[in-house]
């Protein structure tokens, strides 16, 4: 289930099919609607060949899809001067604080690099793979290994 943000209209909500007739119909608009969405932007992606724009683009449609109003983007690269090193996993990278973006406040943004440590929620989820969804940042449980950097807020 996909919930909708702060943003209106952004997010188109799926809900479970299999109800009454009126509120497949609804879905099934909604569907479509989202699945030409997903061609529109998946038209623009093939279209754009500056990378800057091409990473903002990318960060504003998966706001859009789901509704939120802001989003961060980051990047994994390689970390100057260490030899590459295939038998041991992202030892060699760092993630890079691309871009930023939020339409409920303004916030100065810079770039910077990070560690890939499971210690932060982009560590975690960059060294695991595994998706995070996490309703409030500021109530994540103290068992997760992963915590909110208040200084990014």
């Amino acid at each position: 289930i996909i919930r909708p943000g702060i943003r209106d209209g952004a997010a188109l909500p799926l809900r479970p099919m299999g109800r009454s007739g009126a509120s497949n119909a609804a879905d099934l608009r909604r569907l479509v609607a989202q699945t030409r969405k997903l061609n529109d932007i998946g038209q623009a992606l093939s279209r754009e060949r500056d990378m800057g724009r091409l990473l903002a683009l990318i960060l504003t449609s998966a706001r859009d899809l789901i509704g939120c109003d802001a989003g961060s983007l980051y990047l994994v690269q390689k970390k100057p001067d260490v030899p590459e090193d295939p038998r041991r996993y992202l030892a060699d990278k760092r993630l890079f604080f691309k871009l930023a973006q939020n339409d409920s406040v303004k916030v100065p943004f810079k770039e910077f690099p990070l560690e890939i440590t499971k210690e932060s929620i982009a560590g975690f989820v960059a060294r695991t793979g595994e998706p995070l969804n996490l309703q409030d940042v500021y109530r994540i449980p103290k068992s997760r290994p992963y915590r909110f950097a208040q200084s990014f807020d």
